[in-house]
């Protein structure tokens, strides 16, 4: 069997990665069925906005967690711990 490079990985996640010869305006990415975002002035910081956005969008689409049988709701201060009076309303 041959060995998965992370771009194949990545690939097959749904995220492609553009280079300087491919892009002339530098790095960029596209997530799957998501515009492309670009200039970057390296893969890995196109990589790391990508990943950022992603938990961004994971973020609210899915805005509650349980962590340790405590709910908490991600807004615009990031996570924060929901209170008993908010569950009340």
């Amino acid at each position: 069997m041959a060995p998965v490079t992370i771009r194949e990985l990545l690939d097959e996640a749904g995220l492609f990665i553009t280079a300087p010869h491919i892009n002339p305006g530098g790095y960029g990415y596209m997530w799957r069925g998501r515009p492309w975002i670009d200039p970057f002035d390296s893969e890995y910081d196109a990589m790391r906005a990508a990943f950022r956005e992603a938990i961004r969008i994971m973020n609210s689409e899915h805005p509650y967690s349980v962590v340790s049988g405590k709910l908490w709701h991600y807004g615009s201060a990031g996570w924060e711990p929901v209170t008993e009076n908010e569950l009340a309303g």
